[in-house]
């Protein structure tokens, strides 16, 4: 039960830390000249979040076999304390937004979209937690 509300509550940690570690890689060096264009790009993927969230609920929430599992266990008790291992989300932001938008668009628009991108994830789990009461460890909860 401990171990459970560490990971679940963990996360929201995580995710802030995560936000300002990409603002200081992002602003590094950069900082005043390219400012306006890591917060363009910070605001642009805040603002593409809810699209990606419902096409990654759609698509790898009810389709991939490990996750699928995991979010049947949610939607049959919303307020049990069932994330997805920080390990898989967070390599999902690394493998689909950061890694390939540094490569085309270079550091500061990465970090930029990819911190924008966290924030409008941190900012769902929160509203997400916030509505749904969880408070309980879900008894299959063994990721």
């Amino acid at each position: 039960m401990w171990l459970a509300k560490v990971r679940y509550y963990g996360e929201f940690f995580l995710h802030a830390i995560l936000i300002v570690a990409l603002a200081v890689v992002g602003l590094w060096r950069a900082y005043p000249e390219q400012g306006a264009v890591w917060l363009a790009a910070a605001i642009s993927g805040a603002a593409i979040w809810t699209l990606v969230e419902y096409s990654l609920h759609r698509v790898v929430l009810h389709h991939l076999p490990y996750v699928r599992e995991r979010h049947e266990a949610h939607h049959d008790d919303q307020t049990a304390l069932i994330v997805i291992p920080v390990w898989l989300s967070l390599g999902l932001f690394a493998c689909l937004s950061l890694l390939p938008l540094w490569l085309l668009a270079g550091r500061v628009v990465a970090t930029g979209i990819t911190g924008g991108l966290l924030l409008g994830y941190l900012w769902f789990d929160t509203v997400h937690h916030a509505t749904t009461g969880a408070s309980t460890p879900a008894p299959t909860d063994t990721a």
